[in-house]
């Protein structure tokens, strides 16, 4: 509740954990450590994770808080709770976050977005090489991200969901695979990929 915006990054050098807050870099041995935990204030924050060898904690509290997982990764599975909550496991790691509004990946050969336990409209669409899973309903926090190389998969999961693809999608040789009670792809668009399972 400072009332200044906060830009924090976290990655890792050699056998370190680096952790920058508004460009002030401290670091500590990975072993000497079991999770992170980031506060956001009441302005717009940022957090930028490049590696995340622990399990991290982000909770961006006011403001329009964003989440990036940038580096290169073999796997996302995002999992919400609501609108702003939820958990990403980077190659098997847990990064929970709350209080946030969107997340934007980079660099990953296999997505998977899961919905709420509630009743999801999810709607995928893709501008260039950037492809955007948000909701109508506000029960999954919006999810940005480059094409996967290997697949993309979103799931409705829990209650009465719904997927509609709203604008054209080429994934070139990654797979997709969408799994809900209703799927739509709107009038006049089309999906490219290595294979499509509906």
């Amino acid at each position: 509740s400072d009332g200044v915006e906060h830009l924090v990054g976290i990655a890792t050098s050699g056998d370190d954990l680096v952790v920058t807050v508004d460009g002030t870099a401290s670091s500590r041995p990975v072993t000497e450590l079991e999770s992170v935990s980031v506060i956001g204030g009441d302005r717009d924050d940022s957090l930028v994770i490049d590696s995340a060898p622990l399990p991290i904690f982000y909770d961006g509290r006011g403001g329009f808080d964003l989440l990036t997982i940038g580096g290169v990764h073999g796997s996302v599975l995002a999992s919400a709770v609501d609108g702003t909550s939820g958990t990403l496991l980077v190659d098997g790691v847990a990064i929970t976050y709350a209080g946030l509004e969107p997340i934007v990946l980079s660099g990953t050969t296999d997505v998977t977005i899961d919905g709420s336990a509630g009743d999801d409209a999810i709607v995928v669409s893709q501008s260039g090489s950037t492809i955007t899973v948000a909701t109508t309903t506000g029960s999954i926090e919006s999810h940005i991200f480059s094409i996967p190389s290997g697949s993309l998969t979103i799931r409705g999961l829990d209650g009465n969901d719904s997927v509609t693809v709203t604008s054209s999608l080429s994934l070139g040789g990654a797979t997709l695979t969408i799994e809900a009670e209703t799927i739509s792809v709107q009038a006049g668009t089309t999906i490219s990929a290595g294979a499509v399972t509906l």
